[in-house]
């Protein structure tokens, strides 16, 4: 229904808005009709009134308008009692004048533009709700945008209890859990909050005091009621066994089963005490179990230690040991000499055991360690075992334990006197041995190793006591027999009948005539030791030494005075006891060989060379050819090679002054008996030179 105001409009017949015919038209007074609009299409349109006075002209004084459209609500959900504000968007919302939410009407209306308005939401029931927009274009259409919601319940909370300053992710299981704001447990607010689900919610607990508290859950359906689904614990563990009792030996793998009070209970184990070691389970959350190794107890004395897990004490009781030691061996053997600073080590299980040590035979003396605490050592002493040979034993008691010593008798044997004879080469009759025991009652024998000695008297004794033995002549080379007795070799050396050797009986030599001889060397050989005398029997022989031991090199020297010719000569070798041996020396002296040249001098004119002949008597011996000059301006060639030779002698005058130059041509050979060196003078004259 409209109301039209102008003028005119009395007896008024029509009115047509947008072209179509209002209805329901009541000419209310000269200025005012009201009436029923017609359907139109949206925008302006014209509104006419006709009356027996004609229509008015055109106009766009009114407007058709859509029906608004919904899209959306936010929140999109709120509590059964209603009172939240929700803001509504979509289009068409101009001079809208009522919002319904499940078909109540909401309050405070506004609106906000042609796309928005707000409102605060009635109450309503559980479920989906349909949100309509009235406008003068008509009502938005039905939909279910809005959901009311109930308030969410809380059925349980895991874990169940937690620790005092919180921190603990907790799982909270419950409805209405969907679009939840907040949680609380004991009246803090919980953080971390994650909505998983409408029945699921976990969050971090907040720190709490002992004791039971509420666990609340805020959504815009509400708050659940007030329960005491957790609890805020003071963690604690208890102990299985609360004690233990270890050896002395020590033990591991030992275990105690921790139980706390809470399975989130974080606890940790720690030792009191060096001796005991944490192996596993030093620390850990719930349930678990402690392993532990005790060492072993060094001491005769117990001990006790402790561990702390999770505040809670188990105490661990160790016996001590049972005190005792160990010998570095059993016992000894010691030789019959005895000994002195022995020594056995002693090892004790615990450093506090005391132990004593004492010998139960007089031959053994404690020399130190008699008494001792912990590991130590006790030296001892044996004294000799000469009376018998014969072995004996004796002990020593060293903390309980007991030490054997075993001591050989003297072991049997003779010194001799001489200890040893060198008989002559005739033999020797009557001679004795004196035989002195280690013991009197050690019995020995002598016998014989040789045939050509013999014994004549104490072929066996007990103790001290003689022997006494021949010796046969020798007759062949020197030789050494044995007498054993008691074990011991007596040895008898003879030597033999001197001889002297010589290895040749006769030497050659030969030289020439003005040539120093070499010497002869002579090795004789024979009886080792042998004193000899040496002579020459001719006057042109020198022998060396005169006198000598064997064995001897002898150097035999001819006389460099003998003419050319033979010689026998005769050296003579001779020991005492022995017959002389001669030792013959032929020698023979030849023509000395010599250099000649041709000519004896040679005169050279410094333009052309000379010729020397060298010749040595029809032999040929290699030669060296040496020229002599001062300012080395004479030459020869060739320098070396065999004789004969013609020799070329040049002189270089060219940096010779005037007058007359002499130098020397020398040839000498390392042939034997080559002869002596030659030396032919050469003289040049160089003329003055013209002006």
């Amino acid at each position: 229904s409209v109301t039209i105001t102008g003028t005119g409009f009395t007896g008024a017949t029509a009115v047509t808005i947008g072209g179509a015919a209002a209805t329901v038209v009541t000419v209310v007074n000269a200025t005012t009709i009201t009436a029923t609009t017609p359907a139109g299409t949206a925008g302006t349109a014209s509104v006419l009134v006709t009356t027996p006075g004609g229509t008015n002209s055109a106009n766009t004084l009114y407007t058709y308008q859509s029906g608004p459209t919904l899209t959306a609500i936010s929140p999109t959900s709120g509590p059964l009692a209603g009172g939240q504000t929700v803001t509504i968007t979509g289009t068409g919302f101009t001079g809208a004048t009522a919002v319904t939410i499940g078909g109540t009407a909401a309050t405070g209306l506004t609106v906000v533009n042609a796309t928005t308005i707000t409102a605060t939401a009635p109450a309503g029931t559980a479920g989906t709700a349909s949100v309509l927009v009235t406008t003068p274009g008509g009502t938005s259409s039905a939909n279910t945008l809005y959901t009311y919601q109930s308030g969410p319940t809380v059925t349980a909370i895991s874990p169940t209890s937690g620790p005092l300053a919180g921190g603990q992710t907790v799982t909270i299981t419950g409805t209405g859990f969907t679009g939840a704001t907040a949680v609380t447990i004991g009246g803090t607010a919980a953080t971390g909050l994650t909505v998983v689900n409408a029945t699921t919610i976990t969050a971090t607990a907040p720190a709490g005091t002992a004791g039971s508290a509420s666990v609340l859950v805020t959504t815009v359906g509400g708050t659940n009621a007030a329960n005491t689904l957790y609890t805020f614990l003071v963690g604690s563990v208890t102990l299985s066994p609360l004690s233990d009792v270890a050896t002395a030996a020590g033990q591991t793998g030992k275990t105690v089963e921790v139980t706390p009070n809470a399975p989130w209970f974080a606890w940790t184990a720690t030792s009191n005490a060096s001796w005991l070691t944490i192996a596993g389970g030093a620390s850990t959350t719930g349930s678990g179990a402690v392993t532990y190794n005790v060492e072993a107890n060094t001491s005769i004395n117990s001990r006790t230690g402790t561990l702390t897990i999770g505040g809670q004490t188990l105490t661990i009781t160790q016996s001590g040991l049972t005190g005792r030691i160990t010998l570095s061996s059993p016992g000894e053997a010691v030789a019959a000499l005895g000994a002195t600073g022995r020594t056995v080590i002693v090892t004790s299980n615990a450093p506090d055991f005391a132990w004593t040590a004492l010998s139960n035979v007089p031959w053994l003396t404690i020399t130190s360690g008699a008494a001792g605490t912990g590991s130590g050592s006790v030296a001892y002493s044996v004294a000799p075992n000469a009376a018998s040979v014969n072995s004996r034993s004796g002990t020593l008691t060293i903390g309980g334990q007991t030490f054997t010593v075993t001591q050989s008798g003297v072991t049997g044997s003779v010194t001799l006197a001489p200890a040893s004879y060198a008989a002559p080469v005739g033999g020797a009759v009557g001679r004795s041995i004196s035989v002195t025991a280690n013991a009197t009652d050690f019995a020995w024998t002598a016998a014989s190793e040789a045939t050509w000695l013999t014994i004549t008297g104490g072929g066996s004794g007990t103790g001290n006591g003689t022997v006494t033995y021949t010796v046969a002549a020798n007759a062949g080379s020197e030789r050494t027999g044995t007498l054993r007795i008691g074990g011991r070799a007596f040895l008898v050396s003879q030597s033999a009948k001197p001889e002297i050797v010589l290895p040749e009986i006769r030497v050659d030599a030969n030289f020439a005539e003005g040539d120093q001889p070499l010497p002869l060397v002579v090795n004789l050989e024979g009886t080792p030791g042998l004193e000899i005398t040496v002579r020459s029997e001719v006057s042109w022989l020198e022998v060396t030494p005169k006198s000598a031991t064997l064995p001897a090199k002898l150097t035999i020297t001819p006389s460099s005075q003998l003419k050319p010719g033979t010689y026998v000569g005769i050296i003579s070798v001779q020991a005492e006891g022995t017959d002389p041996r001669l030792l013959f020396v032929r020698m023979t002296v030849t023509e000395p060989l010599q250099f000649i040249a041709l000519p004896a001098a040679l005169q050279l004119d410094g333009s052309t060379p000379g010729v020397l002949y060298i010749t040595s008597r029809g032999r040929q011996v290699q030669y060296d050819a040496e020229a002599i000059s001062e300012g080395g301006w004479l030459s020869v060639l060739p320098e070396s090679g065999m004789t004969p030779v013609n020799l070329r002698v040049t002189a270089n005058t060219f940096f010779l002054p005037p007058g007359v130059h002499t130098g020397t041509i020398r040839v000498t050979t390392k042939d034997a008996g080559g002869g002596a060196p030659i030396r032919v003078p050469v003289t040049v004259t160089v003329p003055a030179k013209a002006q």
